[in-house]
């Protein structure tokens, strides 16, 4: 039962258009972990060297805001540094895909 459950979703989520490299998604991922709690701040991002390099890290960021999934606000403390915040559209991807999982489950 769990198997034909993972195949579905599995199958489902092929089928959205969603168009992040490998990089994006797991940026993205650890972001959307990190939830509501504590500001993620680019600087967060870019050291996170078990996931790709920094210069890897900083282009996935950059496409990530350039495709309208992130945005970055300055961070009230520091003018320096940047907060990441995830947009509608990103919200709108996870409703999507936890409405998969749902229905896969079924």
């Amino acid at each position: 039962m769990a198997i034909n459950s993972y195949l579905k979703f599995l199958e489902a989520t092929s089928k959205l258009e969603i168009n992040i490299p490998p990089n994006g998604k797991r940026v993205l991922k650890e972001i959307l972990k990190r939830g509501d709690g504590e500001p993620c701040r680019v600087q967060d991002i870019i050291s996170m060297q078990e996931i790709a390099s920094q210069a890897t890290l900083h282009k996935a960021l950059k496409e990530l805001i350039a495709d309208g999934y992130l945005m970055l606000k300055a961070d009230p403390r520091d003018g320096r540094a940047r907060h990441i915040q995830v947009t509608k559209k990103t919200n709108d991807l996870v409703q999507k895909v936890s409405k998969l999982l749902e229905k896969s489950a079924k």
